[in-house]
């Protein structure tokens, strides 16, 4: 299946309308400027930007425009793609608790990369692990946000 850009961006904006939707649900936090809706309704707004930009693209152009198509691109992607990505959320989602956030990231997102990259293993470990122990320090030092530790609680902050 194929979706024109036109498409793909009304698609992407009606996702930002939801997330910020779900958002307004958040409860206040009293004492400060901002609240847990802060952060989904920057991403909403980075989503709107993006499917404008999806919009922008396609409008002058009929064959990437406002289409549906269920011809496979030519030179698309691997079948299993989709499998890969749905699995890993999965599996994220699965050890993150027993196994905690930085080494769940580290193998999930490796794994990842080195299946689109198509075996660069080397590469996807290092980017996978300074990711995970960025996001990681961004969330328990920064946020003030506990992520799941697991058996390692080794980490300085």
């Amino acid at each position: 299946m194929r979706l024109g850009d036109g498409t793909s961006g009304v698609v992407v904006i009606a996702g930002a309308a939801a997330i910020a939707a779900a958002a307004t649900t958040f409860p206040d936090t009293h004492g400060q400027a901002y609240g847990p809706d802060l952060f989904p309704n920057i991403i909403a707004a980075g989503f709107v930007l993006a499917g404008l930009l999806l919009i922008k693209e396609g409008w002058p152009q009929p064959d990437r425009g406002f289409t549906v198509s269920l011809e496979v691109a030519a030179g698309g992607g691997r079948p299993l793609d989709a499998l890969v990505v749905i699995a890993a959320i999965v599996l994220f989602m699965v050890l993150t608790g027993p196994l905690g956030f930085v080494l769940t990231a580290t193998l999930v997102t490796t794994a990842t990369i080195a299946w689109f990259r198509r075996g660069h293993l080397l590469s996807a470990v290092l980017v996978s692990l300074v990711a995970a122990l960025f996001i990681d320090y961004a969330f328990r030092g920064w946020l003030l946000v506990p992520l799941p530790q697991g058996p390692f609680d080794v980490l300085p902050w």
